[in-house]
C-alpha cells in the first residue's frame, strides 16, 4: 500500500494515478518498490513553501485560495498547517490579551495618581502603598497560552464534527475525510488575518478593531458556505443551512470558551492585585 502523494489517498501499488484526486505519483522502481522505509520516508515529505504559499493565497483570494488548499493539500502538509496555526493563534491571542492590560494598567496608573493627589491635598498617603499599575498587575503568561491552545483545538475539533456530518447527510457520496478537515481547517485562516490586523489597528481605535474583526469572522463564514457549494456539490440552500448552523455552534462555543477562560484569567490578575497590595501594606 502507498498513499497519494497530494491529497493522502490510500493507493495500490501499481497505481500511477490516485482515484481521488487524479494526480500523478512519483514511478518507482522494482527494485526501490520494496524499499519500506524509503517509502516511508516519501510520504512524509512537506512542500513547506507550498504550504505558505497556499495560506498567503488565502487572504489575497479567500474562495479560491480555500479551494486550492483544500484540493492540493496533503496530510502531512495539512498536519504541518494545523501546528503552524495553532502557533498563531497562540501568539495573538497572547497579544490582545497583553494590549487589553495595558489599557487596564494604565488606567489604573492615572487613577492611582488621581486618588494619590487627593490624598497628599490631605496630608494623606494612603494610595502610595498599594504602588502602581505596573506593579502589582501580572499577566498569566502559561495559563493564557493554554488557553489559546484549547480554544482552537475545540473551534477546529467542533466545526469538523458538524461538517462531517451535515456533508454525510446532505451529500450521498463518500467525502474523503481529509478534505472535510482541511476545510475545517481554512475556516479560521480569513479570522486569524483579520484578527492580526485588528489587534495592530486597535492602538489607534478600539472601534475600527472590533470593526476589522468583525469583517474577518464573516469573510470566514462566506468562504466556508462557497468552498461547500464548490468542492462538495452541495446546492446553495443546503449550502447555506449548514454554514449558519455550523457558524452559530462555533461562535457559540467559542464565546462560552472565552467566557470561562477570561474569568479563571480575571481572577489570577486580581490576585496579582490582592499579593502585591499585601507586600506593599
Amino acid at each position: 500500500m502507498k498513499y497519494c502523494q497530494k491529497c493522502g489517498t490510500e493507493m495500490e501499488d501499481g497505481d500511477l494515478f490516485c482515484g481521488n484526486c487524479g494526480a500523478k505519483q512519483p514511478e518507482v522502481s522494482e527494485g526501490a518498490g520494496t524499499n519500506k522505509v524509503g517509502e516511508k520516508i516519501q510520504n512524509i515529505n512537506l512542500d513547506f513553501k507550498g504550504v505558505f504559499t497556499r495560506l498567503v493565497n488565502v487572504f489575497i483570494k479567500p474562495v479560491s485560495g480555500a479551494k486550492d488548499f483544500i484540493k492540493n493539500t496533503s496530510r502531512n502538509e495539512t498536519i504541518f498547517t494545523t501546528v503552524v496555526l495553532l502557533v498563531i493563534s497562540t501568539i495573538l491571542g497572547l497579544w490582545r490579551v497583553q494590549q487589553i492590560l495595558s489599557v487596564v494598567k494604565s488606567t489604573i496608573s492615572k487613577a492611582s495618581g488621581y486618588l494619590g493627589g487627593l490624598f497628599s491635598l490631605f496630608g494623606g498617603t494612603g494610595m502610595s502603598k498599594y504602588g502602581d499599575g505596573e506593579q502589582v498587575l501580572h499577566l498569566p503568561y502559561g495559563m493564557i497560552f493554554l488557553e489559546n491552545i484549547l480554544v482552537f483545538i475545540v473551534i477546529v475539533a467542533v466545526l469538523f464534527g458538524i461538517l462531517y456530518l451535515s456533508i454525510n447527510i446532505v451529500n450521498k457520496n463518500k467525502v474523503n475525510i481529509l478534505t472535510i478537515y482541511n476545510t475545517a481547517i481554512i475556516f479560521v485562516v480569513p479570522f486569524l488575518y483579520f484578527k492580526l490586523i485588528s489587534i495592530i489597528v486597535s492602538y489607534v481605535s478600539s472601534y475600527a478593531g472590533l470593526f476589522v474583526e468583525l469583517i474577518g469572522i464573516i469573510i470566514s463564514i462566506i468562504t466556508l458556505c462557497l468552498v461547500l457549494k464548490d468542492i462538495f456539490e452541495i446546492d446553495n440552500d443546503k449550502a447555506v443551512i449548514v454554514t449558519v448552523i455550523a457558524s452559530i455552534i462555533v461562535i457559540i462555543i467559542s464565546i462560552l470558551c472565552l467566557r470561562y477562560f477570561a474569568g479563571t484569567t480575571v481572577k489570577s490578575i486580581f490576585q496579582s492585585i490582592t499579593d502585591g497590595s499585601k507586600l506593599n501594606l
